[in-house]
C-alpha cells in the first residue's frame, strides 16, 4: 500500500466504522471486534522478515501471524515470495519421501504429553549438550530445556517442575526407550504420580511420532538462526519457542497459546509496530465470553484432530512420487547429509544444472561453472534465488547474496 492510499484510507476513517485513526495511525475491522493496524510501504518487508526469521517457520505461520496484527493488500503473495527465496529455509528442505504414521489422539490440553531428549549437541560454555523437550498432543504447546545430561534425575525433575507443576498432571507420557525414561525411579514415580507412561518400541518409534516432529522442526530453526555460532543454541531457545507458539498448527487450525491460554501471543515486532486493541474496542473485553469461546475452540479443535488424522495416511501416500524433474540451468540444492552433525545444514550448494542424463541424474556445475558431479534426482531440491538473477560470482558454492 503506498502512502497516497494510505492516505486516502486515513481520509475514509471519518466516514468508515470499519476504519479508526488512533494516535495517528489507521487500524481497519477485518473480523467483527479485530482490529489490524494498516501498514504503509516501505514498511512491508521489514514486517515480513522480522515474523519469518523469528523462527523460520513456513508461508502458512508467518501470514497468519501478520494478518493477525497488520493489514495491507497483497500479504499473502509478498510473504510467499520472500520466504520461498530464504536461503536457510531452502537448506533444510529434504526430498519427500513416504512415512508410516500412528496417529495418537488428545481430546484435551495436556491429557497426553510425548517426551524426549535431543543431542548430543555442540557444548555450550555451560556445558549443555542436549535438550529435553516435551509437547502436549492436544494444543501442540512445547516445552524444551537445555541439560548438561540425559540422566533420569533431570528427566524426572523436568517432568515435575515443568510439565506436572504447571499444566497437571498428564494423563499419558510418551517417550522412547532411553535409558532416562526406562529405570527403576522412573517407574516407580509415573506410578506414585498416577501417570500412564507408553514406551514406545523399537519396531515402532512412530508411536512418539508428533514429539519426533518437533524435535525436527525445533532443530531446523536453530540451524537457520545460529550461523557459525553453534555453541550458543540454548540462548535461541526462547525466541524460538515464541515463534512456534504463535504459529497456527496445521492440526488443530489454531495456535498453542490460542487453545492452551485463550488469547493472541504479542510478537516483538509488535514493540515497534503497536497495536493498542483495547483502546479500539467499543466495550471492555468480556473474560467470561473469552472463557466460553476457549471452550468452543478446543472442542472444534478436538472435531479438526478426529477428522484430520484419518486422513494423515492417504495423503502420505500421496507424496510418494518423484521429485519435479530439473532443467538445464536451473538453481537446485544437494541433500548431504553425510558427516554432518545435527546442528549443521545438510543441503550444500546452490549448483546449477549443467546437464540432464538418464533415469533422473544431473551432472552438476558450481556458480562459477566448474563441474561439480554427477547426481540422483531424489537428493535435489530447487533453489530460489532472493535476487531473482542467475549471475556469476565466481568460483563458489554459497549462498548468491
Amino acid at each position: 500500500m503506498d502512502p497516497t492510499a494510505y492516505a486516502e484510507l486515513k481520509e475514509k476513517a471519518l466516514t468508515d466504522r470499519a476504519l479508526k485513526v488512533q494516535r495517528g495511525v489507521l487500524f481497519i475491522e477485518k473480523k467483527p471486534n479485530q482490529w489490524r493496524r494498516v501498514i504503509p510501504s516501505p514498511n512491508h518487508k521489514e514486517i515480513i522478515r522480522s515474523v519469518h526469521e523469528q523462527g523460520h517457520m513456513g508461508i502458512h505461520s508467518t501470514v497468519n501471524k501478520i494478518k493477525e496484527r497488520y493489514w495491507w493488500p497483497g500479504i499473502s503473495k509478498q510473504a510467499a515470495e520472500f520466504i520461498s527465496t530464504c536461503d536457510q529455509c531452502q537448506r533444510e528442505k529434504k526430498p519427500q519421501k513416504a512415512k508410516d504414521i500412528y496417529p495418537i489422539i488428545a481430546s484435551r490440553p495436556f491429557e497426553i504429553v510425548g517426551i524426549d531428549h535431543v543431542g548430543p549437541l555442540h557444548e555450550t560454555p555451560e556445558g549443555y549438550q542436549y535438550m529435553i523437550v516435551a509437547q502436549d498432543y492436544f494444543t501442540k504447546w512445547p516445552i524444551v530445556k537445555p541439560t548438561k545430561t540425559t540422566n533420569m534425575d533431570e528427566a524426572l525433575k523436568f517432568v515435575y517442575e515443568e510439565i506436572y507443576t504447571v499444566y497437571g498432571k498428564p494423563q499419558q507420557l510418551i517417550s522412547d526407550q532411553g535409558s532416562a525414561f526406562t529405570g527403576e525411579l522412573w517407574n516407580a514415580a509415573m506410578k506414585k504420580w498416577k501417570i500412564n507412561h507408553t514406551p514406545t518400541t523399537a519396531a515402532n518409534p512412530q508411536g512418539n511420532g508428533q514429539v519426533e516432529r518437533f524435535n525436527q522442526t525445533l532443530v531446523k530453526m536453530l540451524r537457520k538462526k545460529l550461523g557459525a555460532r553453534k555453541n550458543q543454541w540454548h540462548l535461541k531457545i526462547p525466541g524460538l519457542l515464541i515463534d512456534y507458539r504463535a504459529s497456527v498448527q496445521a492440526t488443530t487450525g489454531k495456535t498453542p497459546v490460542e487453545l492452551l491460554f485463550g488469547y493472541r501471543l504479542e510478537l516483538p515486532i509488535e514493540a515497534k509496530y503497536p497495536i493498542a486493541l483495547d483502546e479500539l474496542l467499543d466495550e471492555p473485553i468480556d473474560r467470561f465470553q473469552q472463557l466460553e469461546d476457549l471452550h468452543h475452540k478446543r472442542i472444534e479443535a478436538a472435531e479438526v484432530i478426529r477428522k484430520k488424522q484419518e486422513k494423515v495416511k492417504e495423503k502420505m501416500e500421496a507424496n510418494k512420487g518423484l521429485a519435479t524433474p530439473y532443467q538445464i540451468g536451473d538453481l537446485v540444492l544437494l541433500y548431504a547429509p553425510a558427516h554432518k552433525r545435527k546442528l549443521e545444514q545438510a543441503m550444500e550448494g546452490p549448483f546449477r544444472i549443467k546437464e540432464v542424463g538418464k533415469r533422473g541424474v544431473y551432472l552438476l556445475e558450481t556458480l562459477g561453472g566448474n563441474i561439480y558431479k554427477r547426481v540422483g534426482r531424489r537428493r535435489l531440491i530447487k533453489y530460489n534465488d532472493h535476487n531473482k538473477a542467475r549471475v556469476e560470482i565466481g568460483e563458489t558454492s554459497h549462498p548468491l547474496d
